[in-house]
């Protein structure tokens, strides 16, 4: 006998659904509803819900249930509840004579992109096997790209092709056994970042904070030290020369101008008009040509399939709709081209200060923040979402600077959105306290032992052929 508890993972709970409940959801007449005891549903969920075939297999066997559908449910400090469902998980019931458990699930709009689906499937695979399932089945239209995507990370091979006679199309089923391989871990979660100021804006708002963090401090000083990520970038790509290279959020030119002197034809954007003039001045400074300009990396106005190398260090995942980031990266990205982003990992010295500082400015539940492309399978996710196959890589690099000191003071004065930080908390009255648990997690996780300072600092090298 199988128990109907909740299912936990990193970020969401797997809630089982009470048939009464699900039979009030049924006979609503429009609109969401509320799931007592487990949160808010979204109308959108609510209209594709099978609700008729859920409650046939209820009447065959009640005991089904845990097995059938549960509520995919988030934490939402906004709602009476404290939490919200964003999506449905389960399977089409009990292991059948092989041990054969094969999963389905659904995803609100606004919870896709974010690996919530991978980990929720992930998740409840785990709970089968560990209620007598022995092999994992998913049943994919042959167009379900984000679809195929999570099979394939969760290490699912192709078996067969059938016709489905009620959604009129052909899939594909993918089994593997269980347990699943390392490979389909439950999405590590990168908590929202306690420095991103532009958690919960409006597009517009999340702009001029993006204009306002990269304008604020001394980048150029934080360029000086990123500088081996984007010589890394660089070398990776192996740009030919009279390649057509785009560099977005381009900074002060670090990859461009690099890209530049391998020989690349080079276009830079960038949302602040600060970082672009910094740039101009650097690639006079270095006698490079690069064709500065003033972008969003959301709406890019470029032409269609108009380069063959597009990259972005530590950029785009600043962008607060990675999913119109990363389509706009395939888009101008020729046939053949390739495409290479960079983000932070949460380790080493940015699990210590996020956790420092996190109660100092409570993030905003549910939006995206940069944090989450630190995640291999979030990210590969979303840059298969825009089509694109991506390798990760995790390399490793390391802030060093002359003492633990120097180290406060340069991030606090020089990096954007550490000043920014520090500004929001000036009129909370929280500026000292920030100020000491910022020195105290530098003290933490300096790894020198000569007076110096060395941060260790992974970040993901994310590559891809369009």
């Amino acid at each position: 006998m199988t128990t109907g508890e909740t299912i936990v993972s990193a970020r969401c709970e797997l809630i089982v659904v009470p048939r009464a409940v699900l039979e009030a959801s049924k006979a609503s007449t429009g609109g969401g509803v509320d799931w007592p005891g487990i949160g808010p549903v979204p109308e959108e969920l609510i209209a594709t819900m099978p609700f008729g075939h859920w409650l046939t297999k209820l009447d065959a066997d009640p005991s089904v249930a845990p097995w059938l559908v549960r509520g995919i449910v988030v934490p939402d400090p906004r709602v009476p509840s404290g939490q919200r469902v964003v999506g449905h998980a389960g399977g089409h019931g009990r292991p059948d004579d092989d041990g054969r458990v094969e999963a389905g699930y659904t995803l609100a709009v606004a919870a896709r992109g974010q690996g919530l689906a991978t980990e929720a499937v992930t998740t409840w695979f785990g709970w089968a096997h560990r209620h007598g399932g022995r092999i994992a089945r998913l049943s994919v239209g042959e167009e379900n790209e984000p679809s195929l995507a999570i099979a394939a990370r969760l290490g699912l091979r192709k078996v067969d092709r059938m016709w489905d006679e009620d959604d009129q199309i052909w899939e594909t089923v993918f089994e593997a056994p269980l347990p699943l391989g390392p490979t389909a871990r439950s999405a590590r979660f990168a908590s929202v970042d306690s420095l991103d100021q532009t958690c919960g804006m409006t597009d517009a708002a999340a702009r001029d904070a993006q204009t306002h963090m990269w304008s604020i401090g001394d980048y150029p000083t934080m360029a000086r030290h990123l500088l081996p990520i984007s010589q890394t970038v660089v070398k990776t790509l192996d740009i030919q020369t009279g390649e057509d290279v785009l560099d977005v959020a381009v900074g002060d030119g670090n990859a461009a101008i690099l890209a530049a002197k391998a020989g690349g034809k080079v276009t830079g954007v960038d949302l602040t008009p600060a970082q672009i003039d910094r740039a101009r001045q650097r690639c006079k400074a270095e006698k490079v040509k690069v064709d500065l300009q003033v972008g969003d990396a959301q709406h890019l106005d470029l032409p269609d399939e108009s380069f063959d190398v597009v990259l972005s260090v530590m950029g785009i995942i600043f962008a607060p709709d990675h999913a119109a980031a990363t389509r706009e990266l395939a888009r101008v990205c020729r046939p053949g081209g390739r495409v290479a982003i960079t983000s932070w990992t949460a380790s080493g010295w940015a699990i210590t200060w996020r956790s420092k500082v996190a109660h100092l400015v409570p993030p905003a539940a549910n939006v995206p923040s940069p944090d989450e492309w630190g995640d291999p399978i979030v990210a590969a996710d979303r840059l298969g979402a825009a089509g694109l196959a991506a390798k990760v890589e995790q390399r490793n690099f390391a802030w060093r600077f002359p003492s633990t000191d120097v180290a406060l003071e340069t991030f606090i004065t020089a990096a954007g959105p550490f000043v920014a930080f520090m500004e929001s908390l000036e009129p909370l009255g929280k500026a000292d306290e920030g100020r000491a648990l910022l020195l105290e997690a530098i003290n933490e996780s300096n790894v020198a032992n000569d007076g110096s300072c060395t941060l260790p600092a992974a970040y993901l090298l994310m590559t891809a052929t369009r």
